[in-house]
């Protein structure tokens, strides 16, 4: 209901559910630290009655908290933890070998937080479909209360129903092997709690979900019968039950005929809802949709107007996650109204305390704890317990009995089934040769009667086909004349139904061009306003680009004066740059100049010695050559005669004052004159060498055979000789270098 603390509103589901479980958790672990384990340990009704409360809250909560998603994801499955911990304990407790979980602890109140109904404050709560959930004595459902009936107390316990609950709740561990092993054991120990009608519900249950009998499982969550915490557990199982059924309808339905079609292919989609009690059929459209199973739309001639399913249109297929590749499970909503009207309209308090847990969900004995009586009372209640104990294993000795004499008398049976099964062979035999012998006699006189009976039987059949076209002529008459008749009829109605349909058809089509109309004019306006503002938006569009424009043209503008700005700058710092090198190279060359200038002057004047001596060198050599011109005159002379046959005579010899060198050819000499670098060229003693160089060897013999003579004679013929100096021209920068190098040269 409302709550203060939260502005008088109600608060959230999932806060509440979350602060009830870790106070529940807490009761159960301070029992634990009590040592109330059962046997071995503490154990009384008061703490069985605690915890049939929390197993209670906790089933309600796995249904009426599964239209929250952040539950079904995060929270449901320690909601299943918690109660299959509490309804543990409560098993240890049933199971006390004392037998106190119906005993009240010495000094205990057993009305304590039982009788009080008074609401903590606030309004009324109000359920899911907005009715008021009373709590008072008055309420109807307050007569059903396991504790505080009427307003005195029951101290007894709902071991049936948390039995019962306890097998739904465990239905699919081990394959189902727990719930077996579980039930064997109260078969053995427990007949009474064994054959109540809890465990008997949860047993059907059980065998539906093994067999995956969804038409029996549904029905029983239908049934008004089952118990509303029932029904909450068993919905853990409705999205399974869906899918088997889903899958084994697919497979089953569709299946082709002797004609090669599809049999029962369709099926209704308000049926397939039914049946398996979705919401509604979006619900149940979106099954078929997650499960690819195909859901058709339209008339199919009258015999499906609405939507149906095609099975063996789409293969049945679980969707998975494009990614992850896990399947997807598809939770089913909250059931309102299969599972939320068995409610009653019973408050949370009411379903806690058992108001709704049916009939035969509880003990109808109860023991009081032995300090808390009188003597008398005492040994009384220990008679009755050792009668009841005494009972019990009088009933386990008449059921083992009734279970060994039920066996023998099936091996005496089946011992007796075999030897009447042998003798019977042994007479069918023996029978057999029999019926073979009478079969041959009786087939030649039945061969005979055959024959007769065949012609009685022709003779027979002619008359009753005569007399049959006869029977079968009038009945097609009278066949023709209702058939007439029915059409007759059928044609009047149709005509009256063509008739009512046209004038519901005109006045539909009246309704629709109305309609229409209105919706014309509505869309002319909104196309009106539409267009109006897309104008408005085409002019704001106009004027923005205008704006844009105008911008990008100031930005343009800015960055061209920018860029001559910088283009300026450039150009200036390449002008500074190339006129500091001009600079920089008129003084350099400047210096060049200087220093060629003084080099060429230096070089000039020791050249100018060196010419002047090689002058003074020149004028003592062409005195020299003036002596022996006289001398050569002769020679060429006297080697003119030598070789016309003449002999020179002894006063065209000269005589020389040296000896004559070796003779040198031009080429070597030109080899040692270019080696001569830096050195003044004796032009006479070149020429003097050169004339010496060519005597003949004729001249040497007869300078050998004149024994009397040391003169020697010069060549007979002068060699001429030109030399040249040339120096590549260069442009650029060291033309100057190389022009004074030529002029040195």
């Amino acid at each position: 209901g409302p709550d203060s603390r939260y502005g008088d509103s109600v608060p959230p589901s999932l806060d509440v559910y979350q602060f009830i479980w870790d106070r529940t958790r807490m009761i159960r672990k301070d029992f634990i630290l009590q040592n109330y384990t059962g046997t071995g340990g503490r154990c009384s009704a008061a703490a069985v009655r605690c915890h049939e409360r929390i197993a209670r809250w906790h089933c309600m909560m796995e249904h009426q908290l599964s239209h929250i998603s952040e539950y079904v994801i995060q929270q449901s499955q320690q909601n299943i933890q918690e109660l299959g911990q509490a309804m543990k304990t409560l098993n240890q407790y049933y199971d006390d070998s004392e037998g106190r979980s119906t005993m009240e602890e010495k000094d205990a109140d057993p009305k304590h937080g039982c009788q009080s109904d008074a609401i903590m404050g606030g309004q009324d709560p109000v359920d899911y479909d907005g009715s008021v959930l009373s709590n008072d004595n008055s309420s109807m459902g307050t007569t059903s209360r396991i504790i505080g009936q009427s307003g005195q107390a029951s101290n007894g316990t709902a071991e049936p129903e948390m039995r019962g609950l306890y097998i739904i709740l465990t239905l699919n561990n081990d394959g189902g092997m727990e719930v077996l092993k579980y039930v064997s054991s109260l078969y053995k120990n427990r007949p009474e709690i064994y054959n109540s009608r809890p465990v008997q519900l949860a047993l059907s249950v059980f065998r539906a979900w093994k067999e995956n009998n969804y038409a029996r499982f549904f029905a029983i969550l239908r049934d008004p019968d089952t118990p509303y915490l029932f029904a909450c557990l068993m919905f853990k199982y409705v999205m399974d039950m869906r899918k088997s059924a889903m899958k084994t309808m697919s497979r089953s339905f569709g299946g082709k005929n002797r004609e090669g079609k599809n049999a029962y292919d369709k099926y209704p989609l308000s049926r397939f809802r039914d049946l398996l009690f979705y919401e509604s059929t979006d619900e149940a459209r979106e099954a078929c949709r997650h499960y690819n199973i195909a859901v058709v739309t339209g008339d199919d001639g009258g015999r499906y107007d609405g939507e149906w399913i095609e099975w063996r249109k789409t293969p049945f297929k679980e969707k998975t996650d494009p990614k992850k590749g896990h399947i997807i499970p598809l939770r089913p909503l909250k059931m309102n109204k299969t599972i939320e009207s068995k409610r009653t309209n019973a408050t949370r308090l009411a379903v806690c305390r058992g108001e709704v847990s049916g009939d035969g969900s509880t003990l109808s004995h109860v023991v009081r704890q032995p300090g808390a009586m009188s003597s008398q009372e005492r040994v009384a209640a220990l008679q009755e317990q050792q009668r009841r104990l005494a009972a019990g294993a009088e009933q386990r000795g008449k059921n083992a009995a009734r279970l060994q004499q039920q066996k023998e008398a099936a091996e005496r049976e089946q011992a007796e089934r075999q030897r009447k099964a042998a003798e019977a062979a042994a007479r069918a035999e023996e029978l057999a040769h029999k019926q073979q012998e009478e079969q041959r006699r009786r087939q030649e006189e039945e061969e005979k009667e055959r024959q007769r009976q065949l012609a009685l039987q022709r003779a027979e059949e002619e008359r009753k086909g005569k007399m049959r076209r006869e029977l079968e002529e009038k009945k097609r008459r009278e066949e023709e004349a209702r058939q007439k008749e029915a059409e007759r009829i059928r044609r009047e109605k149709e005509g009256a139904a063509r008739a009512e349909a046209e004038r519901k058809r005109a006045e539909e089509a009246a309704r629709l061009a109305a309609i229409e109309r209105k919706r014309e004019e509505e869309r002319l306006r909104l196309e009106a306003e539409e267009r109006e503002r897309q104008r408005q938006l085409e002019l704001k569009r106009i004027e923005e680009e205008r704006r844009a424009a105008e911008a990008r043209r100031r930005a343009e503008e800015e960055a061209a004066r920018a860029a001559e700005a910088a283009r300026l700058a450039e150009e200036e710092r390449l002008r500074k740059i190339r006129e500091e090198e001009e600079r920089r190279e008129r003084e350099w060359q400047r210096k060049l100049d200087a220093a060629r200038k003084e080099m060429a002057f230096r070089r000039w004047r020791r050249r100018a010695e060196e010419k002047k001596r090689g002058v003074r060198q020149t004028h003592q050599t062409l005195e020299r050559l003036r002596e022996v011109q006289l001398d050569l005159s002769q020679s060429v002379s006297h080697s003119i005669s030598h070789r016309s046959g003449r002999k020179p005579t002894s006063t065209a010899l000269v005589r020389r004052t040296r000896s004559t060198p070796e003779p040198t050819r031009p080429e070597d000499l030109f080899y040692r004159l270019g080696n001569m670098l830096w050195k003044q060229i004796d032009f006479a003693t070149l020429v003097a060498d050169a004339l010496a160089g060519e005597v003949s060897s004729q001249q040497r013999q007869e300078q050998q055979q004149s024994a009397n003579t040391s003169v020697q004679y010069s060549q007979s013929h002068v060699s001429l000789f030109k030399m040249a100096v040339i120096v590549p021209s260069f442009d650029g920068p060291s033309r100057n270098l190389y022009e004074t190098l030529y002029k040195w040269m």
